[in-house]
């Protein structure tokens, strides 16, 4: 990406007063989400839901960005339209969690981000598939033995 392509993309991001939405809950999380439910989840059900809310009408008043998990990246609406075109043709700028998930680190109650690993591969792929932007995660865990050097250094 060069970067009038980033400052373009990062200027309709901000435009007026709308938001992203994350909706990039891990199949992990989206099957908690449904188990409190009752629900099973499955891919197909997960589309669903996903559709359900990229798809509700005026949505674009409201949203600027929408960050996909990569098995929505991958699946297409009810009519067939890939979610990245579908939200693109909204004037949505289709976003994708680009971090690897969360391991432990060290002996305590700490984590770091995974996912170095391959990450300008995949941001090349990702532009290929018409992503606009990406969200990378980490999480500090703050309390009176915590955040430690090492972990802010290695999330860093």
């Amino acid at each position: 990406m060069n970067l009038p392509e980033l400052s373009r993309n990062a200027s309709a991001l901000f435009e007026g007063a709308k938001g992203i939405l994350a909706a990039d809950e891990s199949t992990k999380t989206v099957g908690k989400r449904f188990a409190s439910l009752g629900l099973i989840s499955t891919s197909e059900l997960n589309r669903k839901y996903r559709q359900l809310y990229v798809s509700a009408e005026g949505i674009e008043g409201y949203i600027s960005g929408i960050i996909l998990y990569e098995e929505t990246a991958k699946q297409k609406t009810d009519t067939g339209v890939p979610f990245v075109e579908f939200i693109l043709e909204k004037g949505i700028l289709p976003g994708i969690k680009a971090d690897g998930g969360l391991v432990p680190f060290g002996e305590g109650e700490e984590q770091v981000t995974k996912g170095l690993e391959g990450l300008e591969e995949r941001l090349a792929r990702y532009k290929q598939e018409g992503f606009a932007f990406s969200k990378w995660r980490a999480v500090v865990k703050i309390s009176d033995l915590y955040p430690s050097d090492g972990c802010l250094k290695e999330n860093s």
